[in-house]
């Protein structure tokens, strides 16, 4: 499964492999934190890294951390307080998934 790919729209390309996730041409990473990390590396270097690359990154961490029946229920209620805040979606997720995964 990719995160991001080669695109007009992306710099990187990466993917989940066996060894672990991947940044190709860069690293293979044990888990997501440090992706995460790196992945901002490359934003603050100004390479484009697509929003949905982290999103979909963060919501299989919140699955891996919470289970994904909570991950899955915490989603679709960001999605309901998107929907009554007028936040983008993305937003209403991370918060939601922040908050859940620190307590």
């Amino acid at each position: 499964m990719s995160y991001a790919r080669l695109s007009v729209d992306s710099d990187v390309y990466v993917y989940r492999s066996e060894q672990g996730y991947v940044c190709a041409m860069c690293y293979v990473f044990d888990d997501i934190p440090d992706l995460l990390a790196h992945l901002r590396d490359h934003l603050r270097s100004g390479d484009k890294v697509p929003e949905y690359a982290f999103v979909r990154l963060e919501d299989e961490w919140a699955a891996q951390l919470l289970g994904p029946e909570t991950a899955g229920a915490i989603l679709e209620a960001a999605e309901d307080w998107a929907k009554e805040s007028g936040k983008p979606i993305e937003e209403a997720r991370r918060e939601m998934r922040d908050a859940a995964t620190k307590q």
